[in-house]
């Protein structure tokens, strides 16, 4: 089970931290996906953080919602292992 934050700034995405897409890749023997062009993220600040250039498709599961092959940026997250997107609640009653 993973921890997530809902933030209403994460703009049509959802974020993984990279050190669980690793462990989810030793573990499930899932594969990454190379971005076709840098995805830049800015933080809660407006600073420009690090470019984004993998992502990894899952199952996700939130509260009885279930949602197959969604794509999540790969990206350093501190302490949070996933942001949901808060439109991506809403759109699922979450």
């Amino acid at each position: 089970m993973l921890k997530a934050l809902v933030n209403s700034g994460a703009n049509k995405s959802i974020f993984i931290n990279t050190l669980v897409a690793i462990n989810i890749v030793k573990f499930f023997w899932t594969i990454v996906v190379s971005l076709n062009s840098n995805c830049h993220i800015c933080s809660y600040n407006g600073k420009t953080e690090e470019q984004i250039t993998h992502a990894i498709i899952l199952h996700l599961a939130v509260n009885r919602c279930c949602q197959a092959n969604v794509p999540m940026l790969i990206t350093n997250l501190g302490q949070h292992d996933i942001i949901l997107e808060w439109k991506w609640c809403e759109k699922h009653n979450i």
